[in-house]
């Protein structure tokens, strides 16, 4: 898209993509070529701004979309929508024109609001020696202040220095320094402070006494910044040794139950192999009995005699096979239980154990005997014995011990 300057007649040129919007901000960043080497930037808007971006990258394509990069140019740029300069784009504007930006000539800002002027006199004082800023009104002077011949430029500059050279000097530091302490963070930067009878000295004396503030607040700042690194750090480490002992914590108690689950397998183990062995010891005593019946039989026995041998041998029979019922249907609680108590009663036989879940289940002196392999006075025996190792008072019967056990390990 061309068109011509109405100031200067040159040629303008204006490419749809060399334009930014920042929609949440309300605004543009419109960018156009006046000539070979002027380009023009203008803030975009229905409504005055608060300017918050340097639009860096749309600004350098516009430059290497002409040729302009790494050569000098000259910049204009229209601020008539902008009433406000965020802190965030000053520094980023000082940065990107006068550290690491491109070689421009001539920066002429013009159409600036007289609230926003001093900020563009600081931005201003702190150009390089090979670039220019200045200010202007309106869109003409500041084309006429970028095509102005040099001597004509020098001339103007030097009638200038005349009229008050020592008041612009001491103005360009004056917000020189200004825009060293707020934008660059050069808290230490010397500031020439004049005599004492120019009437400019007590501005430079509340400048001075600003940079002290400034560099005790930044000494304040640092010195809470460390001392929150130390809380931080302590609090860091402190958590580390929770989460180190938790650690160890947490692997002990997984040893611990890796224990007790292999204690529990063997124990499992063990009571797989004893119903085994009682289950092989039931049938054989049902062979025997079937053998008995079969011998009474055949020796012709009278009516009662066998009547009352069989009486004796279901009895018998009948014993081993509760026995056999509650042998084989051990569960995972009998286990449990049987764990804990050999943990809280370590010296207890595995057949003392055996006897102490036969007692927990209501059998008899008889049924144990049997079970056990010997006469009921042997019974009897055992169970004198296990009274005292489990160290129970007279009063107080193993039955009653062993259910209040379980109860406490539930």
């Amino acid at each position: 898209m061309k068109s011509t300057c109405p100031c200067t007649g040159l040629p303008v040129q204006y490419q749809q993509h060399w334009k930014a919007d920042h929609h949440s901000q309300g605004y543009s960043t419109k960018f156009s070529l006046i000539g070979n080497d002027i380009i023009h930037g203008e803030i975009v808007s229905n409504e005055a701004i608060i300017m918050e971006y340097i639009d860096k990258e749309m600004f350098m394509r516009v430059l290497s979309q002409n040729n302009l990069s790494g050569k000098p140019f000259n910049l204009l740029f229209d601020l008539s929508q902008v009433e406000k300069i965020s802190f965030s784009c000053k520094k980023s504007m000082v940065d990107f024109f006068y550290n690491s930006g491109p070689p421009f000539k001539t920066l002429v800002i013009y159409g600036a609001k007289k609230e926003i002027v001093p900020i563009l006199e600081t931005f201003a004082s702190i150009a390089p020696c090979r670039s220019r800023v200045v200010i202007s009104r309106d869109y003409q002077k500041a084309m006429d202040m970028i095509l102005e011949p040099e001597p004509e430029r020098a001339g103007s500059e030097k009638s200038c220095a005349i009229e008050d050279e020592e008041y612009h000097t001491l103005k360009k530091e004056f917000f020189s320094s200004l825009a060293q302490f707020s934008w660059l963070d050069l808290l230490n930067h010397p500031i020439i402070i004049p005599d004492s009878n120019n009437r400019l000295f007590p501005y430079f004396k509340a400048l001075e006494a600003f940079q002290k503030d400034l560099r005790e607040i930044q000494r304040q700042h640092m010195e809470k910044c460390q001392e929150r690194e130390e809380y931080y750090n302590r609090k860091i480490t402190d958590k580390t040794i929770q989460f180190n002992a938790q650690t160890t914590m947490n692997n002990s108690l997984e040893s611990e139950l890796d224990r007790k689950k292999s204690s529990l397998t063997n124990r499992i183990e063990s009571n797989d192999a004893e119903l085994r062995r009682l289950k092989a010891k039931l049938d054989q005593s049902l062979e025997q009995k079937r053998l008995l019946i079969d011998f009474v039989d055949q020796k012709g026995f009278d009516e009662k005699s066998k009547k009352q041998i069989t009486e004796h041998l279901d009895k018998l029979a009948d014993s081993s096979q509760r026995h056999e019922h509650h042998a084989a249907t051990i569960t995972q609680k009998d286990a449990a239980f049987i764990t804990a108590l050999q943990q809280k009663h370590p010296s207890l036989t595995k057949r003392e154990l055996r006897i102490c879940l036969l007692i927990k289940y209501n059998h008899r002196n008889n049924e144990i005997a049997n079970a056990m392999g010997v006469n009921p006075r042997g019974a009897e025996s055992l169970r004198y014995r296990l009274h005292k190792k489990l160290g129970l008072e007279k009063g107080k019967t193993i039955k009653k011990y062993l259910l209040e056990t379980e109860t406490d390990l539930h």
